[in-house]
C-alpha cells in the first residue's frame, strides 16, 4: 500500500515542480512581449499654399471691386481697427492693421486678400499671418504709448493670377491682442 501512496506523492510533486517551472518561465506582465501597433502612414496633408489655405471670407467672395480698386469687406473684428495705407499695384495689395479698440500688442493676425478679374469675379485668395511673441515685437508690429499697435502687410499676386487679377477686396478674419 505504500506503493500508490509513493506514486500519488511522485505525481503531485511532478505536476507542483511542471506548474511552478512554467509559472517562473511564462512571461510576467510587465516583461510581456509587446507587438508594434501598425503603423499607418500619416494623411498626406494638403500642399498649403497661399491660394488654399482656407475658406475665404464671405465678404472676399462677394465683394465687386472695380478695376485697379482695392475694397476693405465686412468681418467680425471691422469695429476694432482700420487699415492705412490700403493699396493695389496690380502685384501686390499692401496696408497696415492698426488697431483701435485699445493699446494692447497684436498677438495673431490674419489678413486675407480676394484677388479678382476684369468682372469683379473672385479668382483667387492670399493672406498674411502675423503671430506675436508675448511682449517680443516682431518685424512688422509696432507699438509705442503714444500710438495704437499696428501690422504692416504685403501680399503678392499669387503667380498663377498675375495678369488676371486686376483687383482685390481685404478682410480679417483673426484679430487677437493681449
Amino acid at each position: 500500500m505504500s506503493r500508490p501512496h509513493n506514486l500519488t506523492s511522485t505525481l503531485v510533486v511532478t505536476v507542483a515542480l511542471l506548474g511552478l517551472t512554467s509559472a517562473c518561465a511564462a512571461p510576467q506582465p510587465s516583461e510581456a512581449p509587446v507587438s508594434p501597433a501598425p503603423v499607418s502612414e500619416p494623411a498626406s496633408a494638403p500642399e498649403t499654399t497661399a491660394t488654399s489655405r482656407q475658406t475665404p471670407m464671405p465678404g472676399l467672395q462677394t465683394a465687386r471691386p472695380s478695376e485697379g480698386q482695392v475694397v476693405l469687406v465686412d468681418g467680425p473684428f471691422n469695429d476694432r481697427f482700420h487699415i492705412d495705407a490700403l493699396a493695389f499695384d496690380g502685384a501686390r495689395v499692401s496696408g497696415e492693421v492698426v488697431v483701435t479698440s485699445d493699446v494692447s500688442e497684436i498677438i495673431d493676425l490674419q489678413v486675407q486678400v480676394g484677388f479678382h478679374d476684369a468682372q469683379g469675379t473672385l479668382i483667387g485668395t492670399a493672406s498674411y499671418d502675423h503671430h506675436g511673441h508675448g511682449h517680443d515685437e516682431s518685424d512688422h508690429a509696432t507699438h509705442s504709448p503714444e500710438d495704437q499697435p499696428s501690422v504692416a502687410f504685403e501680399i503678392a499676386v499669387p503667380a498663377h493670377l498675375a495678369g488676371a487679377a486686376v483687383s482685390a477686396s481685404v478682410g480679417v478674419p483673426v484679430l487677437v491682442n493681449e
